[in-house]
């Protein structure tokens, strides 16, 4: 008979093994009854959800603490103006010069003065005319 069981890993009382949690969970009572979450997911219920990008700990729904560089927009942690997040959600990158808000390196949504936003998404000089 299975008394305890690794972190990570339930006892299964109808086989007497030690079977692995569900995805995201590190303490388990079934393989769909989470009751610890890893780093980087949040507990829901019973179910351990992947937090979002920039996210440092999202213990439960409406605690999230944003990683270094993020900071706290609603209920989500955000890249501060003229910055983006990498791939990973990990950090923020600063946009390309010229540009003010950008969703990645090369694909800028908003120019600052005097630069005018393309059909390409990249700052282009604009003279006024006088």
């Amino acid at each position: 008979m299975v008394h305890e069981c690794l972190k990570g890993f339930y006892a299964n009382k109808m086989n007497n093994t030690c079977n692995a949690c569900g995805t995201g969970a590190a303490e388990c009572t079934s393989n769909v009854t989470a009751t610890v979450c890893l780093s980087n997911y949040g507990l829901s219920g019973s179910s351990c959800n992947k937090c979002g990008s920039g996210v440092a700990d999202c213990p439960a729904v409406g605690e999230l603490k944003c990683l270094p560089g993020f900071m706290m927009s609603g209920n989500a942690c955000v890249c501060p103006t003229g910055k983006f997040a990498d791939a990973s959600g990990l950090m923020c990158n600063s946009c390309s010069s010229n540009c003010g808000t950008c969703s990645s390196e090369t694909a800028c949504t908003l120019c600052m003065t005097p630069y005018s936003l393309t059909n390409s998404s990249t700052c282009s000089f604009s003279c006024a005319d006088n």
